[in-house]
């Protein structure tokens, strides 16, 4: 069954973001299948974003709202863990 890039977009549209191993299981799709359709997904509006096991699929305005969500796993983490500071405060 030949599933069109339309469909995935759609799929990601109305749900938000989801793991590649979803779209897999939902289209009956192989890896090489959804990974060939990346740059159609990507004319329709829809990224890949690459984090091993939990890579996932996301609209382009979603990500633009997270940018943080585009940034490797380790760096996000650090960046969780990076003290705040707030004005006049010193660190929280």
């Amino acid at each position: 069954m030949t599933v069109p890039a339309l469909a995935i977009a759609e799929f990601v549209a109305d749900h938000g973001p989801v793991y590649s191993e979803d779209l897999l299981a939902h289209f009956g799709l192989s890896e090489t299948s959804l990974r060939r359709r990346r740059p159609a997904l990507r004319r329709l509006g829809i990224e890949f974003v690459s984090h091993g096991r939990w890579s996932f699929y996301a609209t382009a305005e979603t990500l633009a709202r997270f940018p943080s969500a585009r940034l490797p796993l380790a760096e996000q983490n650090a960046a969780e863990r990076a003290p705040v500071r707030t004005l006049g405060s010193g660190l929280v």
